[in-house]
């Protein structure tokens, strides 16, 4: 349990604490959080802390003006075939912990997790993804666990979670 105490509450659609266009040009920080699990790195963290301790508020208005805008936005296409490849080697099963979630009544729904993330610049190969349960993924991107390439396991502090399945990835 974490006390919090709100200084300020806005609307988002009122009132931008940062315009789009301060995120866009802001100390060489990628704003790139599209990708699930994905967080803010410190160095992100710390220039918005700044934008709070010294910018005034920015209201929307001011910011981007009302009407139909164009954006461009940057996205990490991904190979779905590789998703349904990697889900026929494991038969939908999570290579951490073996299981099929609800024995596959809704389909498969375990995820292609990128070892080292798209959004990191990581390819988007067989041989940089593993199967996940969304538990186990969600726990992966929660601590950004690295990846030991010579047990093929991921680092969770100072636990291991170990690939229990493996047809397709060579330890180093």
């Amino acid at each position: 349990m974490v006390p919090l105490r709100f200084e300020l509450l806005v609307d988002p659609l009122e009132t931008l604490i940062v315009s789009e266009n301060d995120l866009e040009h802001s100390a060489d920080v990628r704003w790139n959080t599209q990708s699930s699990g994905v967080r803010l790195s410190e160095r992100a963290a710390r220039e918005i802390d700044k934008w709070l301790g010294v910018a005034e508020l920015v209201t929307s208005s001011s910011a981007i003006a009302p009407g139909r805008h164009e954006r461009v936005v940057e996205l990490n296409a991904r190979d779905q075939g590789l998703v349904r490849e990697l889900k026929r080697i494991y038969e939908g099963k999570c290579q951490i912990c073996a299981s099929e979630l609800y024995d596959g009544k809704f389909g498969s729904i375990t995820e292609a997790h990128h070892i080292h993330w798209l959004s990191r610049d990581g390819a988007d190969t067989l041989e940089n993804m593993v199967l996940l349960c969304p538990n186990h993924h969600a726990a992966v991107h929660a601590v950004d666990a690295e990846f030991d390439w010579n047990r093929l396991a991921f680092k969770l502090g100072t636990a291991l979670l170990p690939l229990r399945m493996n047809e397709h990835l060579v330890a180093t």
